[in-house]
């Protein structure tokens, strides 16, 4: 028999006592209720639930639904995730909102679930304002923050970023950067893995052109090019499989910007870069092959840290 338990505890650790959660199975032909009655967290913010019927421990597309009726919730998430705050409810006089997870992959794992109920302040100024957090973005954030700390200036640098944070299902909850994420209420999802029909409607819902708030992957059509960007904290670099190659001279000798006389050439970059983000070799022998030396080809690779 499975049970789908977990704890409720605020942005602090403590927890919430006496919060409805209820379970149900999504299906394209209407979601299944796997509850008679909301199970009722206890002092410690449990809650053990048993499905009204068989259920596999995963893949079984079950999510579970938070009432909180003193509508003081501003987010709810557990390791999958954002909470989405789905359904107003009034009854006997008690207003409220149903939090909706998403699908539960693994229902072996005890769920752990934080609610935020006070909003982070933000700071009302900044002495820097960057535009992006992609490849450029993210060189530039780290210039000015240096140059402040060198002249010993306690100024503030902000980043805009129209996207959230992206990371693997794989990093444990003790990550320091899923524990950052978590302790600032800061949205992030979950990359999808297109191994299978599940994986590739996940990366397609992943998109923009599906999900204009949260979606990763933005295709930009142009002129003469068409241009996959990445929309979230890391910019063009979600995207790039964090992979960047070096370009042949031939590719720029001829811009204006190498022979005016007034700029250092690229030649001149790439070792700083080389050095600053580090370079791995990557070797394939599939498809790269010189059929004149019959050797594979190695192509020494950019990579993001």
């Amino acid at each position: 028999m499975v049970i789908i338990e977990g704890y409720i505890r605020d942005a602090v650790g403590q927890p919430l006592v006496g919060i409805p959660v209820e379970a149900s199975q999504y299906n394209p032909l209407g979601d299944l209720t796997l509850t008679t009655f909301p199970e009722i967290t206890d002092n410690k913010g449990y809650f053990k639930i048993v499905p009204q019927r068989d259920i596999d421990e995963t893949n079984s597309n079950v999510y579970i639904i938070i009432t909180d009726e003193s509508k003081k919730f501003i987010s709810v998430r557990d390791r999958h995730g954002r909470h989405k705050r789905k359904e107003f409810f009034s009854v006997d006089g008690i207003n409220g909102w149903k939090w909706r997870s998403r699908v539960i992959n693994n229902l072996n794992n005890v769920i752990q679930i934080v609610v935020t109920q006070s909003r982070i302040p933000i700071p009302t100024s900044y002495d820097s304002v960057v535009i992006g957090s992609g490849f450029g973005g993210t060189i530039v954030s780290l210039a000015i923050a240096k140059m402040y700390k060198k002249k010993n200036e306690n100024n503030r640098v902000c980043i805009l970023e129209r996207g959230q944070w992206w990371i693997s299902h794989e990093i444990p909850d003790s990550n320091p950067l899923r524990t950052f994420l978590v302790k600032n209420n800061m949205p992030f999802g979950m990359w999808a893995y297109p191994n299978d029909i599940k994986g590739m409607l996940a990366a397609i819902g992943n998109s923009r052109a599906v999900n204009k708030v949260q979606g990763l992957f933005d295709v930009k059509q142009l002129k003469n090019v068409n241009v996959i960007v990445g929309s979230g904290v890391g910019g063009g670099s979600l995207v790039y499989f964090n992979i960047t190659e070096k370009p042949e001279r031939v590719v720029f000798e001829n811009w204006p910007t190498e022979n005016d006389g007034n700029n250092p050439s690229l030649d001149e970059f790439y070792p700083l870069a080389e050095e600053f983000i580090g370079v791995s070799p990557i070797t394939s022998t599939q498809d790269l092959e010189d059929h004149h030396s019959q050797k594979p080809k190695c192509f020494k690779m950019l990579l993001n840290k």
